[in-house]
């Protein structure tokens, strides 16, 4: 089954209530769990489902430690930061969502 970027933007947008209800900590773990919840699949890895978000990870870490937690875990602001970049990007994939839209449902505006 082929994910939409529609179910990606459903995913990260989940994946943004987990880390703001701080239900789920970390990026990766809030994404995959999301993936599940609205695909039906599950992902090794949270970059095979968004690759995108690799263009985020600070340089700081190595490619060889991606499953490492990218921040400190008291710094939620960067992941809620980097998913709502995303929730940005796959939203201007979707041609029937106005700019409105997106701001209402990224930010709630």
């Amino acid at each position: 089954m082929e994910v939409t970027n529609e179910d990606k933007y459903k995913i990260l947008r989940r994946a943004l209530s987990l880390l703001e209800s701080g239900t789920i900590h970390y990026l990766c773990p809030a994404i995959k769990n999301s993936a599940v919840k609205i695909t039906g699949q599950k992902y090794l890895n949270a970059w095979d489902l968004i690759p995108e978000m690799l263009d985020f990870k600070p340089d700081s870490i190595p490619m060889e430690y991606l499953n490492s937690p990218w921040f400190d875990f008291e710094d939620v602001n960067s992941r809620i930061n980097i998913i709502r970049k995303l929730m940005i990007i796959y939203s201007e994939r979707i041609p029937h969502l106005t700019e409105d839209d997106i701001n209402e449902l990224i930010f709630g505006e």
